[in-house]
């Protein structure tokens, strides 16, 4: 920990001085100051409360950290809080962590600088003993934590018995003959939540049961990823009651179980560990819950608090556990009547083709809804992106009806819909129960519309933003470094110049100092993946594959340092870049392999969840460099040769449209639909959905040469023409030069093949 000695001999100044300007007890000058204040941010010093207090008296200052104020649990607490010092001489100052432990290490160092009286934490960092051990027992600052207790740590600790509660909920679903009892809680790392899995294990292990592990989830803690593991564990596991650790998780499963079809507390229990209403009906509907007494938890806390306030030194460390009230009231549902009601509608059924993703995983989760709703039956089959459209031709040419509705990238829209392949709604799109205004402005032209009539409905809109490490670019060290290497600062580059600088000198290989092994990724592995790579490179130097005039120009000086420039980029990635698929290149960035990741923002939506990234709270977000970025997107169609046209319609308007647009961005997956960037929520999930609005207008879309009545080629053949080259380029078989010659020439050719005259 350093000490006044190690901030004076950085600013190169007298103990004497910096304890001078640290107690205000003597002028410094303003140079010397500066210098002084410097080094205390450089090696995040904080004064020593011992040797504090002698000259300073602790400020009336409470702080108290709280992971956030979404769950009525925290706000209880809080009051109990304020109830205890409203009428002390103590202020009450709140803030709240939003469980990254990083931003809760910058709260806790700013109260201290503040020179706090005591602290109230709910923390998110309980591994973390050392930070807690320096910045409270070795500076005798009376601290209280609650519910999650920090590892060895000696320090006043609170909670509720959540082990013996859990064990009488499940011990009474056993006895009263539940089969599939399922247990969804935050972190294992959390004390509190832990203590929910001992209990739940010890009353099967009572009744000699064996444990089904799948049906003990972890979440964020969030309503949003409750939802999205609650409705995996309904859909999978089909639970007949579901335990939850706290009323925001509870609110998640409740959603999931609605859009699941399923009745509660009829058909699936939900029960909580919940704090303590006056009266029922505040108690979320369908759901039972405990009844802990939250604010007389915060009273306690308080109370506790203010007792080693007063005595800091020589107080004897205390451990409370409290009891939740179980309502036995609650616990006369003894016996349940699942109904399969989606079973009961049924009248019709079609079958839709959709992409290998997550979003296909996601609606499959949210069809019971859509029966419920329809009576239509929905079959969903997936395929990798590189087979589908094959499919979809396939399926025409040999007039294959298996399929009714068919999901298709949007570069493809021109040449299945001049062909053919997907059939034309236009009657339905310009009908009064298709609402177009719903939509990104003007996006019916790129995902729907070919010569005036309309193919398809949008259903992604994914284009590529810029992630990267904010801790490391807002790193003071390594911005003096990178700033004495490239004489100018380090931040998110704007342009590909900057980003392989950039790139360069968080590669291991280029910077022995670098904190991440690579500066970037690159997903290559197949050409659909390394086209788009190329061209928001290419567009962003002003290139382009073909003119105005139809031309090809593939070989153009711009298109040279467009493709130079990506060829710098492939020495700061990892070097087997051409297996890696976007998923990989998004597991490098969660796992902190890597600086910065181009991306599509429906890869990026697990991000912040603490269960598979390591740099939560860590994230910043920017356009792309050179502000060309692709318009990534899907839509849905229907196939020519279905015979449920209407059904297939009634799928398709309910899957692209505001119904389940919000639970399909949370589940995976951004829909086109204005209004879900203005949702409050959703924003708190993804914070880079207004960034996603903002850059639509500059969106670039792939498509290829074009006249009235002509035909129209396959862009996915341009880009593979484009493609194969490159990959003997990179593979050193051609240079760069003669790699573009060669697409030169072959594009060419297609092209003439197509009636385009070169």
């Amino acid at each position: 920990m350093p000490t006044m000695k190690d901030v004076a001999k950085l600013a190169k100044v007298s103990v004497a001085t910096v304890s001078n300007y640290l107690n205000n007890t003597k002028p410094v000058k303003p140079e010397t100051r500066i210098k002084i204040q410097e080094a205390i941010e450089k090696l995040n010093f904080l004064p020593n409360a011992s040797a504090r207090n002698l000259k300073i008296k602790s400020s009336n200052e409470i702080a108290v950290i709280l992971p956030n104020l979404n769950d009525a649990y925290y706000i209880d607490i809080f009051k109990g809080i304020e109830k205890v010092f409203q009428s002390s001489n103590y202020f009450v100052n709140v803030a709240f962590s939003d469980e990254i432990p990083d931003k809760e290490i910058l709260l806790i160092n700013n109260f201290l600088k503040k020179n706090v009286s005591g602290a109230i934490i709910i923390t998110c960092q309980p591994e973390n003993t050392e930070f807690f051990n320096q910045s409270f027992i070795q500076r005798n600052i009376p601290l209280v934590i609650i519910d999650r207790q920090i590892k060895d740590l000696e320090t006043n600790f609170i909670c509720f018995d959540n082990s013996s509660a859990i064990k009488k909920i499940v011990k009474s679903l056993i006895e009263n003959n539940y089969k599939r009892i399922g247990l969804i809680v935050g972190p294992e790392e959390y004390y509190c939540e832990s203590e929910c899995i001992n209990g739940y294990k010890n009353a099967y292990l009572e009744h000699n049961l064996e444990i089904d592990n799948e049906l003990i989830l972890h979440t964020n803690l969030s309503k949003e990823d409750a939802f999205r593991v609650g409705i995996s564990m309904i859909q999978s596991r089909e639970p007949d009651a579901i335990i939850t650790s706290s009323e925001s998780i509870a609110k998640g499963i409740i959603e999931a179980a609605h859009l699941r079809r399923i009745k509660v507390p009829e058909d699936m229990l939900i029960i909580t560990l919940n704090q303590e209403y006056w009266n029922k009906q505040g108690r979320y509907p369908g759901i039972i819950g405990t009844a802990r007494p939250a604010m007389d938890m915060g009273e306690q806390a308080s109370i506790l608090l203010r007792k080693n306030i007063y005595s800091p030194v020589l107080f004897e460390k205390q451990k409370i556990v409290m009891k939740d009230k179980i309502l036995s009231e609650d616990y006369d549902i003894l016996h349940k009547y699942r109904v399969n009601f989606s079973a009961a509608k049924k009248k019709s059924e079609i079958s839709v083709l959709m992409l290998e993703c997550n979003l296909a995983n996601a609606i499959k989760n949210l069809l019971p809804y859509f029966i419920d709703q329809t009576g239509i039956d929905v079959k969903i089959r997936t395929l990798h992106q590189q087979y589908l459209l094959d499919k979809i031709i396939s399926d025409y040419e040999n007039n294959n009806p298996s399929s009714d509705v068919y999901m298709f990238d949007i570069p493809w829209l021109s040449f299945i819909a001049s062909n053919g392949y997907m059939a034309d709604i236009s009657d339905f799109i310009n009908s009064p129960e298709f609402n177009k205004d719903i939509y990104l402005p003007g996006c019916l032209k790129y995902f729907s519309e070919f010569e005036g009539k309309y193919y398809g409905v949008p259903f992604i809109y994914a284009p590529q933003l810029l992630y990267y490490r904010k801790d490391l670019f807002n790193n003071k060290k390594l911005g003096e470094e990178f700033e004495k290497r490239y004489k100018t600062k380090l931040k998110p580059p704007r342009t590909w110049l900057e980003f392989n600088a950039v790139a360069e000198f968080f590669t291991r290989a280029y910077n022995p100092d670098s904190p991440v092994e690579y500066g970037t990724s690159v997903a290559a592995a197949y050409f659909e993946l390394l086209a788009p790579e190329l061209l928001i490179r290419l567009w962003a130097y002003g290139g382009e594959i073909f003119n105005k005039e139809n031309k090809v120009v593939i070989t153009s000086q711009k298109n040279i340092k467009a493709f130079t420039n990506f060829f710098n980029t492939l020495n700061f990635v990892n070097p087997d870049f051409l297996n890696y698929n976007i998923e990989r290149t998004v597991y490098d960035f969660y796992t902190g392999k890597t600086a910065m990741l181009i991306s599509y923002a429906s890869y990026i939506s697990e991000i912040n969840n603490r269960f598979k990234s390591k740099i939560v709270g860590k994230i910043g977000y920017e356009t792309i460099p050179g502000k060309s970025p692709v318009l990534g997107g899907w839509s849905l169609g229907v196939s020519p040769h279905s015979k449920k046209r209407e059904e297939a319609l009634t799928f398709i308007n309910w899957a692209c449209g505001k119904d389940i647009c919000v639970y399909c961005t949370i589940l995976e997956g951004q829909s086109p639909i204005v209004d879900l960037y203005k949702n409050d929520d959703l924003q708190k999930l993804y914070p880079w959905l207004t960034l996603l609005l903002d850059i639509y207008d500059s969106c670039n879309v792939r498509l290829g040469p074009y006249k009235q009545g002509g035909k129209v080629i396959p862009q996915d053949r341009i880009e593979y023409l484009m493609c194969k080259p490159i990959y003997s380029a990179i593979e050193k078989k051609h240079s760069l030069e003669e790699a573009l010659e060669i697409a030169q020439k072959d594009l060419k050719e297609l092209f003439e093949s197509y009636g385009y005259a070169q």
